[in-house]
């Protein structure tokens, strides 16, 4: 190895989703990597006094408006064994036992059920098919690990990449459904005798972060697996019938006394889809609020989506109860896909939960929320202006706030503290196996398999480890 270039193993801890996943050699994409490792260097360099006099500002590419570092990038997996999903197999031969009603005989391995994103329209068996060989994702995972190699000729920035690179991939995962454990890489220290470890790595970059342990030698779907539950535990909740309704924490958490407000569901559900969730129509008793309801898009702190799906009851008897209606989401203040705030970060037998930064415009945002009929009159406007106009003026009903700093944390004098004290409460409360869930029953009362392991996590604050 030479005074100019280092070179690092990743080791890789859970499939990373890939777009362009049929390639030769596809696997972490360097145009990624790169510039989130440029701004978490910048994010280190601003805290450190060390370079206090601003010198590596120097160290960028051109004139610095792109801050992007003097440096180059190869990633490169070690063998030529890879572990690919076979989705788009198995979504056409689904596709093909429905058309002839039958079982479908295939058994292929998929993406993990965290990822939900391979739904693909068709009017007809081909169209269908078509859709699954254009849009199905897969994904890919190098058992041998893959390597990074970096070359530069700034001896001072070179030491600092070395200095941060293994904290930055312990802080970041990459490609589709980062946020919920996809694409987890780290740096192999095994050979490294003075190595920082992961718990302390995760103790100087995220204070705050939480984990739980997992049993020995678990494999990555099972890391997802756990992902997959205290996701669930956390926001959507569960509705996998008695004795296992769950409701998501984010919606009791807003409930709690003396700061109660209706949520983007409630919402939906009266504002929105009002002819499907009718009262007097249906003998439905959805909640009673009363006349000074105050409305919160809840869940958009966690994360925002560009649609939803509501049905009345998924297990009803009637088609009509089955039926599922598409809303559609719309920011007023151009915060359109606000990722969530807390990433997992699956390595090896532990799931840690990072709370990322808060942004200042997520809080007190305004959204819209349409139906499908005015989500199709919103896209017949010509241009950006036409439809923010057409939210403002034909969607007044519409509109809904999310929290703002205080309404999360009473008292916070941060987006990033209210947070803090958010996950403090979950876990909490996730930790708690005998309180009502919002169902009228606790953890240890649930027994659908898909949830069962709820029972088995602890979430436990990294800094009293």
């Amino acid at each position: 190895m030479n005074d100019w270039q280092k070179e690092y193993k990743l080791v890789q801890h859970t499939p990373l989703i890939h777009f362009q996943h049929s390639e030769p050699h596809a696997c972490l994409r360097a145009t990624e990597v790169k510039p989130k490792l440029d701004r978490f260097l910048i994010e280190q360099l601003e805290k450190d006094s060390r370079f206090g006099d601003g010198r590596w500002k120097k160290w960028f590419v051109g004139d610095g408006s792109q801050q992007s570092f003097d440096y180059m990038m190869r990633i490169t997996p070690n063998s030529e064994q890879v572990d690919r999903t076979q989705s788009i197999e198995n979504g056409i031969e689904r596709a093909i036992a429905r058309a002839e009603h039958r079982s479908p005989n295939a058994s292929l391995h998929e993406i993990h059920k965290n990822y939900f994103g391979n739904m693909a329209p068709g009017r007809n068996l081909e169209e269908k098919k078509e859709a699954i060989r254009e849009t199905f994702k897969e994904s890919l995972f190098y058992k041998d690990g893959l390597t990074l190699t970096i070359r530069c000729f700034i001896p001072e920035l070179l030491a600092l990449i070395d200095e941060h690179i293994r904290g930055f991939f312990m802080m970041h995962n990459f490609g589709t459904r980062q946020r919920k454990g996809f694409g987890s890489f780290t740096v192999d220290i095994s050979a490294e005798t003075n190595a920082p470890k992961e718990f302390d790595l995760v103790r100087k970059y995220c204070p705050n972060a939480y984990y739980c342990k997992l049993d020995d030698n678990v494999s990555a779907d099972a890391l997802l697996d756990a992902v997959w539950v205290i996701s669930g535990f956390l926001k959507s909740g569960f509705n996998l019938g008695e004795p296992n309704y769950v409701r998501g924490f984010v919606f009791r958490y807003f409930q709690r006394e003396g700061n109660s407000f209706a949520n983007d569901k409630a919402f939906v559900k009266q504002k929105v889809l009002h002819n499907v969730y009718n009262e007097a129509t249906r003998g439905e008793h959805i909640h009673s609020y009363g006349n000074n309801v105050r409305y919160r898009y809840v869940r958009g702190l966690l994360g925002t989506n560009e649609n939803s799906r509501f049905c009345r009851d998924p297990r009803g008897e009637t088609r009509e109860d089955r039926t599922v209606h598409n809303i559609y989401i719309h920011s007023a203040e151009g915060v359109e896909r606000f990722p969530s705030p807390l990433l997992f970060k699956p390595i090896g037998k532990f799931v840690f939960i990072l709370p990322q930064k808060m942004p200042d415009e997520i809080f007190g945002s305004k959204f819209y929320i349409l139906a499908k009929k005015q989500e199709q009159d919103y896209d017949s406007e010509a241009t950006s202006d036409q439809k923010l106009n057409y939210l403002k003026e034909k969607c007044k009903d519409n509109m809904i706030k999310t929290p703002t700093v205080s309404e999360l944390a009473p008292g916070a004098k941060s987006g990033d503290e209210a947070l803090k004290r958010f996950l403090d409460a979950f876990a909490k409360d996730f930790n708690d196996k005998t309180s009502d869930k919002g169902g009228g029953y606790g953890i240890n009362n649930l027994t659908n398999q898909h949830v069962e392991l709820a029972k088995k996590l602890k979430l436990c604050p990294v800094l009293r480890a």
